[in-house]
């Protein structure tokens, strides 16, 4: 698990970014927790690849603009508590939202912005069972346009509110899938495509284990209870009024206290198979009934 979300985040600071530029690191900012300041806002991420990926953005918009400068997103500390503070100048957070107000939830520039949004708030689940991805961001965000563009997407989330955030959750694994494919992760698509398959293996096998071991268990307790009847018909001297056939069966029985019925059956001088068996048992038991209560020899003979 912390392999794949690793790769996944990895992933995702290394998608070829699409124009405008704005969109995206306007949706990474759009999830992050900020400060007002005099010249800008300070923001806090846990994830230093947040702070690189929203750089490398800038640096493309910096380059082809003399009137900004690249150190107007500076990095200003990232070991406060395990948390990241960077600063956006005021200048590049005109840029920012200026260039990204102008897109319309267009499919292509709603997704670069869902991308950053889904890197800045976004984390990847896989317990025991099942799959979660979770998005969350300070309340009164962006919660109505992340929605949307689940929408539009086809895909169902659940919202919840906890500790002053609000939570987006995914827990289809098929649209987990989907989500993360649509932000360009195609990568992490595949390792997910596999862990399932792997999963969904293991789980087969383990259900033949339990079918296995239930088997195991009721051959043994079926093998007990009738060891134990062997024994009572033994101490009553009661063995030699049995049928030659019942005997065979309880013969191999007593040789083979671990056998299935199948495979006594298939033991028998003249092989029978398990229903037989099960029928043989049920006239043993109906015998020995009646031998115990001491009902007479002349019933066993009809038998």
């Amino acid at each position: 698990m912390n392999s794949l979300n690793k790769d996944l985040w990895y992933e995702w600071s290394s998608v070829k970014a699409c124009r405008p530029y704005e969109d995206e690191m306007y949706g990474i900012l759009c999830g992050l927790p900020q400060t007002e300041m005099t010249e800008g806002a300070m923001f806090q991420t846990a994830r230093l690849f947040v702070y690189r990926r929203l750089l490398a953005l800038w640096g493309k918009i910096a380059a082809a603009d003399r009137s900004l400068f690249i150190d107007d997103v500076k990095l200003v500390s990232s070991q406060q508590n395990g948390k990241i503070f960077f600063f956006v100048h005021g200048r590049a957070i005109e840029k920012i939202c200026s260039g990204a107000s102008g897109f319309d939830a267009g499919r292509k520039r709603f997704w670069s912005w869902g991308r950053g949004f889904f890197g800045s708030t976004g984390s990847l689940y896989i317990p025991k069972t099942g799959y979660y991805l979770v998005m969350r961001f300070p309340q009164n965000g962006h919660d109505e346009e992340i929605l949307e563009l689940l929408r539009l997407a086809e895909i169902n989330a659940s919202v919840r509110t906890k500790n002053s955030n609000t939570e987006i959750i995914l827990r289809d694994r098929q649209q987990i899938v989907d989500f993360i494919g649509w932000t360009g992760c195609v990568n992490t698509v595949l390792a997910l495509e596999d862990k399932s398959i792997m999963r969904e293996t293991q789980n087969v096998q383990n259900r033949m284990m339990n079918c296995d071991m239930a088997n195991i268990g009721k051959t043994a307790q079926t093998a007990a209870k009738q060891l134990q009847l062997i024994k009572r018909l033994e101490e009553e001297d009661a063995f030699g009024k049995l049928p030659e056939a019942l005997k065979e069966l309880i013969g191999l029985r007593k040789e083979y206290p671990e056998a299935t019925l199948c495979e006594l059956g298939k033991k028998l001088s003249r092989p029978i198979g398990k229903s037989t068996v099960e029928y043989r048992w049920k006239k043993i038991y109906k015998l020995a009934s009646q031998i115990l209560k001491g009902e007479g020899t002349n019933v066993l003979r009809e038998g």
